[in-house]
């Protein structure tokens, strides 16, 4: 028996088992020397030898500790052993991230911190697609204020 695997696109993947977050197809086919000796549990229906099935793999919920707020801008790590045995060396700030939000009024709205004076709200986002904020524990957002000078990175 043969086994492949496709990305959603069809195209058969190489070097093994799919790994990132999509959906994939597997296909298995009985191959010309077990076609004697194997058959489909459905084969008197359908006699081709190939079979698939399409799965989905999602994005794993990672734990993260966020930092700051006030008049310190946020900081966010990821908790390093909540990531899969292939990242676990992805550096902080590859896996989560924030998307900045202006409060009482303002339309800020963007992945770059802000600037202009103002209360914003930082709230964690995934920058890598496999994995997903684990907002059960922690909450998923800082306030703070951007005030002339006095904004302190991490």
């Amino acid at each position: 028996m043969t086994t492949v695997y496709k990305d959603s696109d069809g195209v058969a993947i190489s070097g093994g088992l799919p790994r990132d977050e999509g959906v994939y197809t597997v296909e298995f086919t009985i191959t010309a020397l077990g076609a004697k000796k194997l058959k489909w549990d459905n084969s008197a229906d359908d006699s081709s030898l190939t079979r698939s099935i399409t799965f989905r793999i999602t994005p794993k919920p990672i734990k993260f500790t966020l930092t700051g707020g006030g008049s310190v801008l946020p900081k966010v790590e990821h908790d390093v052993a909540d990531l899969g045995a292939n990242d676990s060396k992805l550096a902080q700030g590859t896996v989560l991230g924030f998307r900045y939000t202006g409060l009482y009024g303002s339309s800020y709205n963007d992945t770059v911190p802000p600037t202009v004076n103002g209360m914003y709200r930082a709230t964690v986002i995934a920058i890598n697609d496999n994995y997903i904020p684990d907002t059960s524990v922690t909450p998923a957002y800082k306030d703070f204020s951007v005030e002339g000078a006095r904004l302190n990175p991490p």
